[in-house]
């Protein structure tokens, strides 16, 4: 298989992060190198945010992989203030393109969009994630693309729910990413933070 681009995924205070683990599962079976970024350790009552160090190492490592995609899990508005950062350090060295995903972006896209982010893709995003990455790599439309969300001529535009598994067989999430880091207390950690737990997370159904 030709070898594609590298992606990055970026998991905001989650090591486990389910989600992104399954779309690294789909990004790496389309071809892509895909580079992980937990962003912080799990804290679901008083996520603190991120320091000045902290935004300037996550992207330095990203700069360092020149993805052709960036991809940000939101699945909580309990640390939106965090995304606001991390968004705007990102644009700030002209960083990307980004990509939001997850539940909180899933409900919200529009606040995304207009935070600047150039695309939002809602509910599952292992089909509608790769095709966006084809898309931006290979130079072909990407706008019709079923649940993506962009700006054009100012407006936002909120493509239909769309590109959803049928089988959920199809894809199991990675459990120790191979081009991992944990960036948290103004250092970065190479390798998944996984390893280092008792347990992993799957979903049944």
């Amino acid at each position: 298989m030709e070898r594609k681009p590298t992606v990055v995924l970026v998991a905001f205070y989650n090591v486990k992060a389910l989600g992104v683990r399954y779309l690294e599962t789909a990004l790496t079976k389309a071809g892509y190198h895909v580079t992980t970024i937990f962003f912080k350790q799990f804290n679901s009552i008083s996520p603190s945010l991120p320091t000045e160090k902290e935004l300037q190492l996550l992207c330095d490592k990203i700069e360092q992989v020149k993805p052709v995609l960036v991809g940000l899990s939101v699945m909580s508005s309990l640390y939106l203030e965090a995304i606001h950062a991390v968004i705007h350090a990102l644009q700030e060295r002209n960083i990307g393109p980004l990509v939001c995903g997850g539940a909180a972006a899933s409900l919200f896209p529009e606040h995304l969009l207009d935070q600047g982010v150039p695309f939002v893709t809602r509910l599952d995003g292992e089909i509608s994630l790769v095709k966006l990455a084809d898309a931006l790599r290979t130079g072909a439309s990407w706008e019709n693309n079923p649940s993506l969300c962009y700006r054009k001529d100012g407006k936002n535009v909120i493509n239909p729910i769309g590109d959803i598994l049928d089988d959920i067989n199809e894809f199991s999430p990675t459990v120790d990413c191979p081009d991992a880091c944990l960036i948290d207390n103004d250092t970065v950690t190479p390798g998944d933070p996984q390893r280092s737990t008792l347990s992993y997370e799957v979903v049944a159904s």
